[in-house]
């Protein structure tokens, strides 16, 4: 008879799996042999929307807004940086769109 179990896994991980059959408390059987297996890596989640909170300005320094986010997954291939773009808007017309840089 063939017995299976499923097991959840991430993409992009390796995995190496074998079996030994339990015959009682403390008895078991070898080991098979081990078959090794990488699961194809995914293209990552997107990220979380930004929040965004406002940081007062000191003596001369201007205030300035701090920005976070959320992670998406990375899918099993490392995120290097993120790429933050900021629109600028003054009574409602854009007056100005910037990259600012990776992070």
């Amino acid at each position: 008879a063939e017995e299976s179990h499923f097991v959840r896994v991430d993409p992009g991980c390796s995995l190496r799996l074998r079996v030994c059959a339990v015959l009682g408390a403390n008895s078991v059987t070898e080991w098979s042999n081990e078959v090794h297996f990488i699961t194809q890596a995914a293209v990552p989640r997107k990220p979380e929307a930004p929040g965004c909170s406002i940081v007062p300005g000191t003596g001369d320094a201007p205030a300035a807004f701090q920005v976070s986010w959320a992670a998406g997954r990375d899918g099993g291939l490392p995120i290097e940086s993120y790429d933050v773009q900021m629109e600028t808007y003054d009574q409602g017309q854009q007056v100005a769109e910037e990259g600012a840089g990776v992070w």
